[in-house]
């Protein structure tokens, strides 16, 4: 079980750092207050992520909890788990959802926060967003940042719900490799071992508490 969640965590490495460079916002308000785009709102992420995550003044609680309030108001953690849950979310209890999606924040703090250090030089290029499937609240945005230190450059695909001021991500794919599918299907696999939501949960608490969730270059 450790090794299927691993390999998902190997797989899902561009996409996983691409989303650590931009998930951030102001500190206070939502991040998407001022935006009426979904590229202005993803501006704004990568505007404010280094500096509300990264001072040297910071301690790791507050660095931690700051992270949780800022994914809560970027991100519609409710619908991203629902669709990383697919058929088990709907015969999952409401206390293993609950359940679910607070390890999940804490699963994704651990995996995310370390990789901060690194970005703080990293070139963000903002495309246009582009409505999808007709509708007028669903948005794809490319965005393409070249990593610190002169690295190939990494294309990403940010997918965005809502409309003005009250934006919300919904995925993000790095060189076509789509974090929530990704975390999905090695969830699914999980879940079918364990025979339950709450056996997957029981796994990334496990994998959390022994910082097997780091960045490999970041563990013990």
């Amino acid at each position: 079980m450790t090794a299927v969640i691993k390999r998902g965590l190997r797989q899902a490495g561009l996409a996983v750092f691409a989303a650590a460079l931009m998930l951030a916002g102001p500190l206070g308000a939502p991040a998407s207050a001022q935006a009426e785009t979904p590229t202005e709102f993803l501006q704004e992420f990568s505007n404010t992520a280094l500096t509300q995550l990264t001072g040297d003044d910071l301690s790791q609680a507050e660095r931690e909890a700051r992270f949780g309030t800022l994914l809560e108001e970027g991100f519609d953690v409710p619908a991203v788990s629902q669709f990383i849950l697919a058929r088990f979310w709907r015969s999952a209890s409401e206390q293993e959802r609950a359940d679910f999606i607070e390890v999940f924040k804490d699963y994704l703090a651990q995996r995310f926060l370390p990789l901060f250090g690194g970005a703080r030089d990293a070139e963000l290029r903002f495309g246009g967003s582009q409505p999808l499937q007709g509708r007028d609240d669903l948005f794809e945005v490319p965005v393409t940042f070249s990593p610190p230190g002169g690295g190939e450059p990494v294309r990403t695909i940010w997918r965005v719900r809502g409309q003005s001021a009250d934006f919300k991500i919904l995925d993000v794919r790095a060189e076509g490799v789509s974090l929530a599918v990704t975390l999905r299907d090695e969830y699914s696999s999980v879940i079918r071992q364990q025979g339950s939501v709450t056996g997957l949960v029981q796994e990334l608490r496990r994998l959390i508490d022994s910082g097997q969730v780091r960045p490999v270059n970041q563990q013990g």
